[in-house]
Formats: structure tokens, C-alpha cells, sequence
């Protein structure tokens, strides 16, 4: 028998049990996995020697609250039925979260997965202390209405927000720098969005399929626009963009049928593919004269206003 086996019988069993153990890799590694969506399971033992939880591991397991954590050397600890992550106090995961909730004070990273699917989300606060909400942190919270992101956050990744099909609004505070592929996409009840001016970056089909947004403006601090990004906002009237971008990337605004006018500004090189592909009622650009966006108007018979 190894010294792992030894050292960690009664957490092997315990985890056997639940049927998501994995055999350890090097370093003696243990790697939780695959209790998603076991309703019934309320507590859990973390064994002495488990250093990696897999994403997602305790989906759906809503009633899970209590964490037993034995022995005093373990990577986790728990806190209002969070568990966390103790060296970089990162949240793992908070399965059980419903209604209102306040991230646990210390907390630096809302983890890849956290909160994946708790449906009965229904609002939560984020301290300070946190600087990144990581990949799907929040995806598929249908009961989440509104969330208001600190100044401490810098970084939203892809899916955070997903298919949050109620959330209404979104306050972004200045400190934000980039919000990653797909971190909206799908919340189809949100209005409205107002970027802060720290945002240097907006990644591919951020903003899709937000299906009641009316106007977005984009901020002169961002770098460069990524393709997509408001791709199928099929409610979106109006679009501003303040920045200085090359190019204006393939499917920004594919399929916003009811875009009627958009402003571009002098700098613009070059204009992608189907950029405004379906945009039926696209009533005029608006740019500098001379511009290429002049050009593109022209070609593709749409009226151009010279600003």
C-alpha cells in the first residue's frame, strides 16, 4: 500500500463513498470530481492530502452546507457554506447558494465555476478584496437580477455571467480593464451597459445574444475590439464607439436587426466581414469624411453622415 493510501484511508473512503474519486497523480495529488448534481448530499469530508477540486465538481449539489475539514494542514477552509481555497483565497465553490449572499471578506478570486447553475441566486455581494471572477463563475444564475462590480475587480473572464437569462443590470466600477469572451452573453433581460473608462479590452461575443440592449457606447480607453462582441442584440438601436480601433472586426454587430445608426471614428483602417450582416434597418454611419467607413457606407448603399 502506498504512503498516500495510508496517510488518507478514512478520506479516500469518504470520498469513494461519493463515487467523484480519482486516482493521485504525482506529488501525491488528489483530484475531486464528478458529485455534480447529487441533490441529496449535504456534507462532505475533504481529506488530509487533497490539493485540486475539479471545475464544476459540486454542481447542482444545492443542499451541500457543511464542509468537514479535519485535519489542520488542509489547502481548503469553509465559511457560510463557501468553501475556499486558503493560500490565494480563491472561493472553489458555493453549491448551496441561494437568495442574497455576501462573498466571505478576503476572498481575491471568485473561482472558475463557484456558482455555476445555483438558480436560486438571486443577488450577491462582492468585497473588495476580490480582483478577478473567474471563468463561468456565475454562468446560468437565472435568478440573478443585478450585480455591481467593485473597483477592486480588474478582470471578468469568459462565460461569468452567461446565461444569467433575468440579470437587468450591471454596474461596472472604474477598475475594470478587460472582460473576456462570452462574460454577458446571453443575459437577455439586460437594458442597458455602461462601460467604465479603466476598460482596455472586450473580448469575442462578450455582449451576444443580449437580446434587450438598446445602445452601447464604447469607451476611448479600449485597445482593440474582438469579433462578435454585440453580435445578435437583436433590440440595440444605437452603437458608439469612442475608441480609435484599425479595424472593426468580423460580426460586431451581426444580426442586431434593428440597429439604425452607428458612429465610427477617423481612425478606422479597415472594416471585417459581416460586420453588420442582418442589420435591416441600419439607417446611417456616422464618421469622418474621407474615412473608410465613407467608403463602406457607399458601397454597401447605406446613408453616411459626415460628424
Amino acid at each position: 500500500m502506498d504512503d498516500y493510501e495510508i496517510e488518507d484511508m478514512l478520506g479516500l473512503e469518504a470520498m469513494e463513498e461519493l463515487g467523484y474519486i480519482e486516482k493521485p497523480v504525482k506529488d501525491q495529488v488528489l483530484t475531486a470530481r464528478k458529485l455534480r448534481y447529487n441533490s441529496d448530499k449535504t456534507s462532505v469530508t475533504i481529506p488530509k492530502g487533497l490539493t485540486e477540486i475539479d471545475y464544476r465538481a459540486f454542481t447542482g449539489c444545492n443542499k451541500l452546507t457543511e464542509w468537514n475539514i479535519p485535519f489542520p494542514n488542509a489547502k481548503f477552509y469553509s465559511e457560510q457554506g463557501a468553501l475556499i481555497e486558503k493560500e490565494h483565497k480563491i472561493l472553489v465553490c458555493w453549491p448551496s447558494a441561494n437568495g442574497a449572499v455576501a462573498i466571505p471578506d478576503g476572498v481575491t478570486e471568485i473561482g472558475k465555476g463557484a456558482f455555476f447553475g445555483c438558480t436560486a441566486l438571486t443577488g450577491v455581494t462582492i468585497p473588495e478584496s476580490v480582483t478577478t471572477i473567474g471563468l463561468s463563475a456565475f454562468e446560468g444564475c437565472t435568478g440573478l437580477t443585478n450585480i455591481s462590480i467593485p473597483k477592486s475587480v480588474t478582470r471578468i473572464q469568459g462565460l461569468a455571467f452567461a446565461d444569467c437569462t433575468n440579470l437587468t443590470s450591471v454596474s461596472l466600477a472604474e477598475g475594470v480593464t478587460a472582460i473576456e469572451e462570452h462574460a454577458f452573453s446571453n443575459c437577455t433581460a439586460l437594458t442597458g451597459i455602461t462601460f467604465p473608462e479603466s476598460l482596455t479590452e472586450i473580448k469575442g461575443y462578450a455582449f451576444s445574444c443580449c437580446e434587450s440592449l438598446t445602445s452601447v457606447t464604447v469607451p476611448k480607453g479600449v485597445k482593440k475590439l474582438w469579433r462578435g462582441i454585440f453580435a445578435n442584440c437583436t433590440s440595440l438601436t444605437s452603437a458608439e464607439i469612442l475608441m480609435n480601433p484599425a479595424t472593426i472586426p468580423d460580426n460586431l454587430f451581426d444580426g442586431c436587426e434593428k440597429l439604425a445608426s452607428v458612429t465610427i471614428p477617423v481612425s478606422l483602417l479597415s472594416i471585417g466581414d459581416c460586420v453588420f450582416r442582418y442589420c435591416d434597418n441600419l439607417a446611417s454611419i456616422q464618421a469622418p469624411a474621407g474615412s473608410i467607413a465613407e467608403q463602406y457606407a457607399k458601397e454597401e448603399n447605406i446613408k453616411f453622415e459626415a460628424i
